[in-house]
Parts: C-alpha cells; sequence; structure tokens
C-alpha cells in the first residue's frame, strides 16, 4: 500500500512540475525541446509499475509525442500526441534490480525531432523488503588532516521493517552498525582522518530480517590535505606597474590606464583563515564554519571596520606599532562607540581613520598594491596566468561545490601570493575613487563606499580579474569577504 501511495504522489508531482527550468543542452528556436529531466521515482520495486513523466516544448505550439529509453535495453513506443507544455507520462516493470539511467526523444506532430535525448535521471531497483540509504549528506568535500566529517542519510524499507546502516570510510575503517530504528529516520555518522589522501565514503543500509543494499556513494569525494604552512609574509618588490585595464570586458571605473609607483611592501601569502582570525580576535565570525567546521578556511563575514580592529589588535600582541588611529588614538577600546556601526550605515568616523604607512604594523593594503602584488609584473588578466583555461589551476570560482576552501590549495602567482583570485574577496583600505582622467560622475555616496579585489567562490570569471574593483559599504559583512594583510617595508 506504501509503495502504492509513492505512485500516485509521483504522478502527482509530474503533473506539477511545468514550471522547471529548459534543459540547456535541448532548447532551440525551431526544434521541440525538454522542459526538465526525466521525472522519476528514485527508488522501485522489482516487478512492479513504474511512472516516468516528461515535460516537451514545440516552440511553434505544435502538439509533441516522447519516447523513454528504460536503462534495461528497453525502449518504449512513442505516446500519443499532446498538447505542447502538457506531461507525457509512460510506465515500465523492471525485471531486475540494480540502476537505470532513464532518458526520453521526442518529436512534434510535423516529424520535427530533439534531436538529442533528454537529460538522463538514475533510478534503483530493488527487492521487495530490501532496505535503502536516501538523501545521503555529507558535511564537507575537503579537510585537513586530524578534522572530522559527518555523514547522515535516511534509511527506508518499503515493506515497514526496521533498519540501521554503516559507513565504509575509505580509508581501511568501517564503522559498527547504528541502531534499529523505523523507516524515514536519519542515521548519522562521525570520522576523523588521519592520512592525506582522496576518499569516496560509502553507506550501506541492513533491516531486521538481515535484508542488505548495495553499498550507496556520497555525494562527492573527500579530499584530505595536511594543514597549510604558516601563512609568511612575501616581499614585495618597489616598482611602477600600469593600473587597470582595457580588456573587453573592463568597467568605466578600470580606466583609464594609470601609471603608478608602488614602494616596497609585504603581504600574507595567504588570506588570513579563520584559525588566524580566533588567536587575534577571540571569535569566530565566519559563516562557512558551521558548515564545514575547516578553521584552515578563509575568515569572511567580516567588515571593513572589523578588518581595521584585526590589525591593529595584531599587532600589538606582535610589539608592532599599530597603523590605524582615529585623533591620533590607535588603540580601538578608546575610539568613539560608533566608529563600527552595523550594515547599512557608514560610520561618521570613516573618513576620521588614519593610516600611518610608516608605521610596522599590520594593514590592508591599497587598491594600487593589491593590483600590483595580482600582476605579479606581468599585465595579465588573472593573477598567475593570462589564459582563462589555465584559471581554475589558481583560483576558486564559480564551481561546485559553493564554498570557501582551504587557504593554499591552487597554484600562486610568481610572486609567492595564493588565492589572489577566487576564494574569498579581499578588503582594500581605499575609499572609492575614480582614475584620473576619468569623467564619469562620482557623487558622495560613491566617495564612502571602500574595495575589495580577487573575486570569491562564487565569482564569475569576469569578477576575478586583476583590474576589477568590487565597490563595497565599508560595514558589509557576507561569506564572499576577507581579507590579506600587509606591512610597510621598513
Amino acid at each position: 500500500m506504501k509503495f502504492k501511495v509513492q505512485i500516485l504522489l509521483l504522478l502527482l508531482a509530474i503533473v506539477l512540475i511545468i514550471g522547471c527550468s529548459k534543459d540547456d543542452s535541448t532548447s532551440n528556436n525551431k526544434l521541440p525541446y525538454f522542459d526538465s529531466p526525466v521525472q522519476i521515482a528514485a527508488v522501485s520495486v522489482k516487478g512492479h509499475d513504474v511512472a516516468a513523466g516528461i515535460f516537451v516544448i514545440d516552440p511553434n505550439d505544435k502538439k509533441v509525442a516522447a519516447r523513454f529509453d528504460w536503462g534495461d535495453g528497453n525502449i518504449s513506443d512513442y505516446s500519443g500526441f499532446v498538447d505542447s507544455g502538457v506531461a507525457i507520462l509512460a510506465h515500465h516493470t523492471y525485471t531486475q534490480t540494480g540502476f537505470y539511467n532513464v532518458k526520453a526523444y521526442a518529436k512534434n506532430e510535423s516529424g520535427q525531432e530533439t534531436g538529442i535525448w533528454s537529460t538522463a535521471t538514475r533510478i534503483q531497483i530493488i527487492n521487495t523488503g530490501e532496505p535503502y540509504a536516501q538523501g545521503i549528506l555529507q558535511s564537507k568535500t575537503e579537510m585537513t588532516v586530524g578534522n572530522s566529517i559527518t555523514v547522515s542519510a535516511m534509511l527506508e524499507e518499503l515493506a515497514g521493517f526496521q533498519v540501521q546502516a554503516r559507513v565504509d570510510w575509505a580509508d581501511g575503517m568501517i564503522s559498527a552498525w547504528s541502531d534499529l530504528t523505523d523507516p524515514s529516520t536519519v542515521h548519522t555518522f562521525t570520522h576523523t582522518y588521519n592520512q592525506v589522501g582522496t576518499y569516496q565514503i560509502l553507506i550501506q543500509a541492513r533491516s531486521s530480517v538481515d535484508s542488505l543494499s548495495v553499498w550507496y556513494e556520497t555525494p562527492t569525494e573527500l579530499h584530505v590535505y595536511n594543514p597549510p604552512p604558516a601563512n609568511e609574509l612575501v616581499m614585495i618588490p618597489a616598482g611602477t606597474f600600469v593600473m587597470g585595464s582595457l580588456h573587453v570586458n573592463a568597467l568605466v571605473n578600470e580606466a583609464p590606464l594609470d601609471t603608478v609607483d608602488v614602494e616596497a611592501f609585504y603581504m600574507s601569502k595567504f588570506e588570513i583563515s579563520q584559525a588566524e582570525w580566533m588567536a587575534v580576535m577571540g571569535s569566530n565570525p565566519a559563516h562557512f564554519y558551521e558548515l564545514n567546521q575547516e578553521i584552515n578556511a578563509p575568515v569572511e563575514n567580516v567588515d571593513w571596520y572589523d578588518c581595521l580592529e584585526y590589525c591593529n589588535r595584531r599587532s600589538v600582541m606582535e610589539g608592532l606599532t599599530p597603523v590605524y588611529s582615529i585623533n591620533g588614538e590607535t588603540d580601538y577600546t578608546l575610539w568613539p562607540a560608533n566608529w563600527n556601526p552595523a550594515f547599512p550605515d557608514t560610520s561618521a568616523y570613516q573618513n576620521q581613520i588614519a593610516c600611518d604607512f610608516s608605521a610596522n604594523g599590520y594593514r590592508l593594503p591599497t587598491e594600487a598594491e593589491w593590483e600590483y602584488a595580482a600582476k605579479a609584473g606581468t599585465n595579465s588578466t588573472y593573477s598567475g596566468t593570462n589564459s582563462f583555461s589555465e584559471l581554475v589551476n589558481y583560483a576558486w570560482y564559480g564551481i561546485y561545490p559553493y564554498q570557501t576552501h582551504i587557504v593554499g590549495l591552487k597554484q600562486p602567482n610568481a610572486w609567492g601570493l595564493y588565492d589572489m583570485t577566487g576564494n574569498v574577496w579581499e578588503w582594500c583600505w581605499d575609499a572609492y575613487r575614480l582614475y584620473p582622467g576619468n569623467t564619469a560622475l562620482l557623487n558622495a555616496d560613491s566617495r564612502s563606499l571602500r574595495i575589495g579585489r580577487g573575486g570569491a567562490w562564487n565569482s564569475a570569471s569576469s569578477g576575478l580579474r586583476t583590474s576589477y574593483r568590487n565597490t563595497l559599504k565599508p560595514s558589509l559583512k557576507t561569506f564572499v569577504h576577507g581579507l590579506r594583510v600587509v606591512r610597510t617595508a621598513q
């Protein structure tokens, strides 16, 4: 009875999914195309009827028909013609257990075909009474040696028997079976890795009548790394460079080109990690800490004011002269109460905060220093490379998984700086300005903005260009904004 209810729910879901996004590989302004992958239950029982559905759109509103490849050697005949955008349903019975990829092919009443099969959807066929794991989650996709990972899965058993699970951690360790529970219960496991490597974690279910499931893979491989080395300061030599860009994607505020002299300075080779931030500030504001508890990923969720406080605090801790002051006072605890406002307010003291570039303490880089260090003696589009095809070797950006990453895993630029593109945007000291000769309007609100550079884990490649300027309210805290520190060379 429970299985029949699932079939009815599936059919109802198919009817309701008309608004699914288009399959990018099939849309065309002349031919019919699919408006979704195949809609089908993820798990079904051998010998039972399985329902599948697909939405086909014809640009000229002609009637459409579809046939299904069930993945087991059987391809159905074409359905009858239905109106464009109406769900096309088909049924099939599997005679063998296993995993099958189901896809569809379609045509309109004029005989025009989609030309390619739809995106396939995987279905698992099990025996009656066989348990299975679904909704498998892993807490992280990368971690450092000595840290822990959590894996969870909802266990199901269509006949109603109790279920339990175990995990193969792929490092020679298999967990004990969890306690027996009723179906639809989430079972959670935790494990610590002590060896560097890449692991595909597996999970298996068992019912109270001792029926075993197959081993299920967790969503993605787990990469375990050694902790990054100390975040040393790299000497950036004095020099002259051309600031800005005439790139085809350049924004108006990246021009005209400006020749800039830069004095020597030191820059941290990594973005400041959560561990480094906690050592100075005593707490961890990072949004992604709750997700993956990886303190070697960059700190984020910090605003420009937080970064100034971090720099002054760290300078004092290391016996250096603080850089930032208000009315000559470098002790931030004696600054006015509202010097660090909540977003979206802008502090009345923002432009009264002074930066003593002659002091030997920590500070944020200027825009010019940041771009000069990112280009590293070149005029490359990205930090480390001028080639889009090589960008993935230097930057975390716009690709799965959508989170920050442990610092220093990608290749450095020519001056030994890591993650200058991607991972998190890096706050700079400067208030927003236009380059000399730029006649675009710059109003008072714009002059109260600060600059972020380098792009982040969720950025498109255009935002990772070394000349790209991200204008931000200084009180903005998000999970894509962090920092890198510099010190003036003495």
